[in-house]
């Protein structure tokens, strides 16, 4: 019995565009995140539209079969928010009343909008043409951890259709530009390097230095053990830096919410403030003592 030549399949090439950014320091309200989703719920919507579009009557299926798939697809294309505390409890839900000012839960941690949560979950996982996630990281960083994660908040943006891709990327770097802080220089990832250098060395310097004055005056004690002591004592002060500046990380967080029953710390900004100038008086005083000044 022969067989009938299998035909080549044609060969499928698809071109789109991935856009993705770093959101930067930003103090928002929540009448910012009822904007944000707005302006998401939109794009969704533009983003359904497209696929949408894309569906065609198939050989052996009925129009109401295509006007329920295309139903489908239209409201597994809904944008979804998840609302995640400090104590773990999450929300998920596709209405902007979850972003109301009653019914933000206390102590946000993190906020996520994705245009394609359900259709994922509707379809096996398939991805659709155009779809986005924007990650809003509210968590502080911990203040006795040496090498802390960096911020999550980032926004990630895949389509086929380029026009709406680099459309939607625009408007939220718009977005989040105008509402950019000072404060950004803290979470860099270089920023503890160079304050290191710059504060942290000079600082555990000058302590050595009034050490080493006080106890030659009150004991001697062996060359040795002297040279180990000051060791310890630059490291244990370039530890207490390094808490002071994970500490001013946790009070100046590089994104915040202000918003009801949202955490501000505006004792903890007045105590760190008060510690850096004090770093800072002594670092000057001592430059001052160093050239004869003073």
């Amino acid at each position: 019995m022969s067989t009938l030549p299998r035909e080549p399949i044609p060969p499928l090439v698809m071109r789109g565009t991935t856009r993705q950014f770093v959101l930067p320091s930003c103090l928002l309200t929540a009448n910012d995140l009822r904007r944000i989703y707005r302006l998401l719920q939109q794009k969704a919507f533009e983003a359904a539209d497209r696929q949408d579009a894309t569906l065609t009557l198939q050989p052996g299926q009925t129009q109401a079969q295509l006007d329920e798939m295309s139903a489908a697809v239209r409201q597994a294309l809904s944008l979804m928010v998840r609302l995640q505390t400090s104590n773990g409890e999450w929300i998920n839900g596709t209405t902007i009343d979850l972003l109301s000012d009653e019914q933000l839960p206390d102590g946000l941690v993190r906020i996520e909008f994705d245009s394609a949560f359900l259709y994922r979950s509707r379809f096996n996982n398939l991805v659709p043409n155009n779809s986005f996630t924007l990650t809003v990281d509210l968590a502080r960083p911990p203040v006795l951890e040496m090498n802390p994660q960096q911020n999550g908040s980032v926004a990630i943006i895949f389509g086929l259709d380029t026009t709406w891709t680099n459309a939607l990327h625009d408007e939220l770097a718009a977005f989040f530009r105008q509402r950019r802080t000072r404060r950004g220089w803290l979470h860099s990832p270089r920023s503890y390097d160079a304050l290191v250098i710059l504060v942290g060395f000079p600082l555990s310097f000058e302590i050595v230095y009034r050490l080493d004055r006080l106890i030659r005056t009150k004991a001697t004690i062996p060359e040795a053990l002297s040279v180990a002591l000051y060791v310890y004592i630059v490291l244990v002060v370039l530890f207490l830096f390094r808490t002071l500046f994970n500490y001013a990380r946790w009070a100046f967080p590089k994104l915040e919410v202000d918003a009801p029953r949202q955490h501000i710390g505006a004792a903890h900004r007045v105590a760190i403030s008060t510690l850096a100038l004090m770093v800072l008086a002594v670092l000057v005083k001592a430059s001052l003592k160093l050239f004869g000044i003073g």
